[in-house]
């Protein structure tokens, strides 16, 4: 259903048939996860129609997280959120009596469009099913919420913008620099620069870690407001750099507001001398002349 429907969307919008394996394999999935809660209650007709609900759920709200610019690069959200919630929705809907009193012992109250064949339309299945929902939504957000108030806290939350450009494997498991067979040669100059300066700030944060130490401690690079709340927050280029680019792109140290921290500057420019990579000299350049260089 997924793949039938995102064809029919890429023909409309693009004139072109487009057929997208990616939202073949979530679209089974999102199935598997909709016809979960309701496997053992629901008859064979009903978990046909939970699977192509399941499906189309699953394209609307992939394209509406790209649309709203959410990060979910393998679409958890539409497929185990989104459908789980439908799931279980589901169950108050199509839950057979028969299947329900063999599975539970009881049929009193099934699902809705069966109470509706009683002549009923009693909906507290439907209900129950809705208040487990909002249960499991609160408890998420009340065990989850500190954990990750505390990740932004520490700086974890977030991947530095620069080592999301050079790449996770390198920045976080050590892993090798795996060049596109696609990239020209401007981009692989650029990606060299960025690597460069992603050594450089590597090293910048070990040895200002080690200074910190030494002078206060207990502190850390999160108390220094040199560096801000975040260090893994940064932007390739801020006024919180230890270095900052003027509009020419040359190497500027910014004399003001350098109490205490005079002697960090120091001693990194000493133990570690620096080439500003190029990109980095563009970047700096460019935002001067939109008028802010400084966040």
């Amino acid at each position: 259903m997924c793949l039938f429907l995102s064809t029919i969307v890429a023909e409309h919008c693009t004139g072109e048939i487009n057929f997208n394996l990616q939202y073949a394999m979530n679209g089974c999935l999102s199935g598997l996860v909709a016809i979960t809660a309701g496997c053992s209650v629901v008859e064979s007709w009903a978990s046909i129609v939970i699977g192509l609900v399941a499906g189309g759920l699953y394209l609307v709200f992939s394209k509406l997280l790209v649309k709203r610019k959410i990060d979910d690069a393998v679409d958890a959200i539409p497929v185990h959120m989104i459908n789980g919630m439908w799931g279980a929705i589901s169950v108050g809907l199509f839950s057979e009596p028969n299947l329900q009193k063999a599975v539970y012992g009881t049929d009193e109250h099934v699902g809705w469009f069966y109470e509706w064949g009683r002549g009923s339309g009693d909906g507290t299945l439907l209900a129950c099913q809705l208040v487990g929902i909002l249960f499991v939504i609160g408890w998420v957000t009340c065990t989850m919420a500190p954990f990750f108030w505390m990740l932004h806290y520490f700086g974890y939350l977030r991947a530095d913008s620069l080592e999301e450009v050079v790449g996770l494997d390198i920045g976080y498991t050590g892993g090798f620099q795996k060049h596109r067979p696609s990239w020209n040669a401007e981009q692989e100059a650029k990606m060299e620069d960025y690597l460069k300066e992603w050594e450089h700030r590597k090293m910048e944060k070990a040895l200002l870690k080690k200074v910190n130490d030494r002078a206060h401690l207990g502190s850390s690079v999160h108390q220094e407001s040199l560096h801000g709340n975040s260090y893994h927050g940064r932007r390739i280029i801020t006024s919180n750099m230890i270095e900052s680019l003027d509009a020419n792109g040359n190497l500027v140290i910014d004399s003001s507001n350098t109490s205490g921290r005079s002697d960090t500057r120091d001693t990194i420019e000493n133990n570690y001398p620096r080439e500003i990579p190029q990109a980095a000299r563009e970047a700096a350049a460019a935002a001067a002349g939109n008028g802010h260089v400084q966040e």
